[in-house]
C-alpha cells in the first residue's frame, strides 16, 4: 500500500477542518441520573440531620459519642436508616470518618461483633428503620474540629451521605 507524504502544516489543516466541521463536541454527562442523589438544597448537614435521598431513603446520625475504651480516645457514631421508599431496601453500610483541613482519614476501631455493634447489611421494610450501626474511630488529640463523615448504603444505586460538623 502506498503511504501518502504530508506536510504538517496541511495535516494541521485537515484536522482543524475535521473538528469544524464535526461541530462542537457533546458535553460530559453523568453515569448514574441525579434522581439517585441526595436533594439536600444546601451545605451538607451536621451530625444529627438526616440525609434524605429523592426516592425515600433518609439517613440520619443518631448519636456522637466521645470516650475512651480501653485507653483509647473513641469516636463512635450510630447510623440508623429509614426507608421511605416504596420497596424493601438492602442497606450496606461503610462509613469513613475524615478530621481537619486535610481530611486525613481517623482510623476505624473495630471490635467483635456483638449486642453493641451490629452489622452494617440489613434488610428494611417499607415504613421501617434499620438497626443502629455504631461505627467507632480512634481521633488524634486535637482534631475534634472540621469532621466529614461520608457513609456508603448501598454499592451503586446511590451517592454517599456525607454529614459534618464539630464536636464540643
Amino acid at each position: 500500500m502506498p503511504r501518502i507524504l504530508m506536510p504538517p502544516l496541511l495535516r494541521l489543516l485537515l484536522l482543524s477542518m475535521t473538528v469544524l466541521l464535526v461541530g462542537p463536541m457533546a458535553a460530559c454527562e453523568t453515569l448514574a441520573p441525579l434522581s439517585r442523589s441526595a436533594d439536600v438544597g444546601r451545605r451538607p448537614p451536621t451530625f444529627g440531620e438526616p440525609y434524605p435521598y429523592t426516592d425515600g431513603i433518609n439517613v440520619q446520625v443518631t448519636e456522637v459519642w466521645s470516650r475512651h475504651q480501653l485507653g483509647v480516645p473513641l469516636l463512635e457514631l450510630t447510623v440508623v436508616v429509614t426507608n421511605g421508599s416504596d420497596h424493601t431496601f438492602e442497606v450496606w453500610m461503610r462509613g469513613e470518618l475524615r478530621h481537619g483541613a486535610y481530611r486525613l482519614p481517623a482510623l476505624r476501631y473495630t471490635t467483635p461483633p456483638g449486642p453493641d455493634d451490629s452489622g452494617g447489611v440489613q434488610l428494611i421494610a417499607v415504613g421501617e428503620d434499620s438497626d443502629p450501626y455504631r461505627l467507632r474511630y480512634i481521633l488524634p488529640p486535637g482534631s475534634r474540629t472540621d469532621l466529614q463523615f461520608e457513609l456508603a448504603i448501598d454499592p451503586a444505586a446511590h451517592d454517599p451521605a456525607v454529614f459534618v460538623g464539630s464536636l464540643p
